[in-house]
């Protein structure tokens, strides 16, 4: 992508009579290494919905758009930001199409890297979701959410075919403010989160297996639950999560096992405050070429006070509690435009009120 840049200056350069080369040279040393890359992505969306009070159906049309850019401005550290389209939802750039109305386009994330040696790196800012800690599924963190605070990311080699890795994070969800006791102001307390996860990756030959255990404390106490997050209490999940990918499993294609376990140390009313995520998947590796494919399952279970709702998977019931499964397949078209299906069919924990949506996409990165 630099390449391409280059050459789009260098064509202006002739044009303008000025040697290519001198343009190049001109360059910043940030701007040379200035990496881009995105997607823009297209999507018909199907729901029937007995959940909600008033069941109905629903079909529209959405539309997505995501650019971030990445340079290294100096040794050892990394600098990244981006832009996405948004509306109200902060944990999806997908936006309805209405009537001709165009899209805006807000800061997705922003974050510096300064990685002192080889074996840790450290982030802050508004950070992608990658970042602070691994996950196989999304549980408990949509991909698509990038949270606001700081992260710390140590790998090391192992003996044998082992490496052992750590993450943390601490991220905040709004200001602290304290008023003056007069009586016409309610005190805003500092709400946030913070995660710590150790875990162990293993290649051998085909063989691939990574496993880790996250501490992800929620700490929501007196939180305006009319925001995204809807809780007012506080929740201690502890996280373990795997995954095993073995390759060249019938041809070239691979088989991929994971699994994401949660559970409220806080408890909840009735005493039940797990869930879980299973999923199975075969196929390519990757879907970057013609004719690359891949096909998922998963089954999920989400009960009450498990994880703060709100977070987790969205198109799964809301991110509410309940159950169900979830479909996926996935074909490249041409190298860098795929076709995606996705079906969620859940209930809620009594296997009532059911909730089936299908997502179709077309999406192209570059």
């Amino acid at each position: 992508m630099m390449k391409k840049m280059i050459r789009c200056v260098s064509l202006l350069a002739v044009v303008a009579g000025v040697a290519p080369a001198a343009v190049a040279q001109e360059l910043p040393e940030w701007v040379r290494k200035l990496n881009l890359s995105g997607d823009v992505g297209v999507r018909t969306e199907f729901v029937r919905d007995e959940k909600a009070a008033n069941p109905y159906d629903r079909v529209r049309e959405r539309g997505r758009f995501r650019l971030g850019m990445e340079t290294a401005p100096v040794d050892k550290v990394k600098v990244a930001f981006g832009v996405e389209t948004t509306g109200v939802n902060p944990t999806s750039a997908w936006v309805d199409f209405s009537e001709f109305q165009n899209q805006q386009l807000f800061l997705s994330h922003a974050s510096l890297q300064y990685a002192p040696t080889g074996y840790l790196t450290v982030s802050g800012g508004k950070l992608k979701s990658n970042i602070p800690y691994w996950r196989p599924t999304q549980l408990i963190w949509k991909n698509d959410v990038n949270p606001y605070g700081v992260a710390a990311n140590f790998k090391a080699k192992l003996p044998g075919d082992a490496a052992f890795f750590a993450n943390a994070g601490l991220f905040a969800l709004n200001e602290y403010r304290d008023y003056d006791d007069n009586g016409t102001q309610a005190d805003l307390p500092m709400n946030a989160i913070f995660i710590v996860q150790p875990g162990v990756e293993v290649k051998r030959g085909r063989f691939s297996l990574k496993g880790a255990f996250a501490v992800q404390q929620f700490s929501l106490v007196n939180h305006d639950a009319s925001g995204w997050i809807k809780a007012d209490r506080s929740y201690t999940l502890l996280n373990p999560d795997w995954d095993v990918s073995i390759l060249n499993v019938a041809g070239p294609y691979r088989v991929n096992f994971s699994g994401e376990f949660s559970h409220n140390v806080n408890g909840s009313a009735d005493g039940d405050a797990g869930a879980y995520l299973l999923s199975m998947g075969f196929g390519d590796e990757k879907i970057d070429k013609f004719k690359a494919w891949q096909v998922a399952a998963a089954y999920r279970r989400v009960e009450e006070d498990a994880i703060p709702v709100g977070m987790g998977q969205t198109s799964a019931y809301n991110a509410e509690p309940g159950k169900g499964w979830e479909y996926s397949f996935g074909l490249g078209l041409l190298k860098a435009l795929s076709f995606n299906a996705t079906v969620y069919h859940m209930t809620n924990l009594d296997g009532e009120r059911p909730q089936l949506i299908g997502q179709f996409d077309l999406v192209y990165k570059f």
